[in-house]
């Protein structure tokens, strides 16, 4: 994209209504700019919903699993406070601060009756949490019958979150 506040050369200075057409033309030229940005934020807030639903679910509902199923809490308080306060807002926040996708401004305009929570992010949402429960309860469990502490079971579990945390924010992109 070409920088927003660059005056074209063709606007000779000599004339006298020129600054007026270059005022004219840096405002049109910071409108399309500002439109570019905000049509890319409405994805990156649905990028963030489609990384957070599923990272902060599986956190929780590891928990509920795990005491449905009579383990022990895969994960301490301060675990899940570690995870929600380092690794899931620095990581949304790469997903966040995202530059729009390129074809942004050629992609007709979204219905503002449309939900920003649809088919997509439930199902992905539903599937990513149940993946990473399983592969936390899993990890907790191989950890426990290998011999581990249950402190070591619940790093193994923690580790495991945070590993698919990073590797689940690629694919968020």
């Amino acid at each position: 994209m070409p920088a927003p506040f660059a005056i074209p050369s063709h606007l000779p200075a000599c004339l006298p209504a020129a600054s007026h057409l270059r005022h004219l033309y840096l405002l049109l030229r910071l409108c399309l700019c500002l439109a570019h940005l905000c049509s890319g934020v409405y994805d990156n807030l649905r990028k963030i919903l489609l990384f957070g639903l599923p990272t902060s679910f599986a956190q929780g509902f590891c928990i509920v699993v795990a005491m449905i199923i009579g383990q022990p809490n895969p994960l301490t308080a301060m675990q899940v406070l570690t995870v929600n306060m380092a690794t899931s807002v620095s990581l949304a926040t790469v997903v966040a601060l995202e530059e729009p996708e390129a074809d942004v401004m050629r992609r007709p305009p979204r219905d503002p009756k449309a939900s920003l929570l649809d088919g997509l992010i439930a199902w992905r949402s539903f599937f990513v949490t149940a993946l990473l429960i399983v592969a936390m309860l899993g990890n907790y469990q191989w950890d426990i019958v290998d011999g581990g502490t249950p402190a070591t079971a619940r790093a193994m579990a923690m580790t495991t979150l945070v590993t698919a945390q990073c590797l689940y924010t690629l694919s968020c992109r």
